[in-house]
């Protein structure tokens, strides 16, 4: 019930919109008045700037979702390398302790990669760079 309510209250003030723009305060225009016809425009204007608004949202979230697939790719091949690195130190740690090296004289673990340390893009130090460099600086 509270759907079928909600949708009918989003297709009345829409119904409202399109019949406010002819019949206001329940008179009807002359579609020919100079008032009526710059009314269509703006509200023309206004409905490409939303549209406009609408296809910059979208490329944003696109460009968005492009980082997180390239971020992801990289943290599956760290990861990867990481374990690789992994298995070859512990076959070297147990042949070195077989040949009698010290543990304290055993070379380090590899470390294990972070996601800070995923490189950022060079365009975006760019950007804020310029950004610094037009901010006032206070001494």
């Amino acid at each position: 019930m509270k759907l079928n309510q909600s949708l009918q209250s989003k297709e009345d003030a829409k119904n409202t919109e399109r019949r406010n723009k002819y019949m206001v305060g329940g008179m009807a225009r002359h579609f020919t008045h100079k008032g009526f016809i710059a009314e269509e425009e703006r509200l023309e204007a206004i409905a490409k700037e939303k549209e406009a608004q609408k296809e910059q949202r979208e490329t944003a979230r696109k460009q968005k979702r492009h980082v997180k697939e390239a971020f992801e790719e990289w943290w599956r091949m760290a990861k990867e390398e990481y374990s690789k690195d992994r298995s070859e130190y512990e076959e070297m740690k147990k042949r070195l302790i077989s040949e009698g090296v010290k543990c304290k004289d055993l070379p380090k673990a590899p470390q294990k990669p972070k996601k800070a340390d995923y490189p950022k893009e060079t365009e975006d130090l760019d950007d804020s760079e310029s950004d610094d460099s037009t901010s006032s600086k206070v001494y």
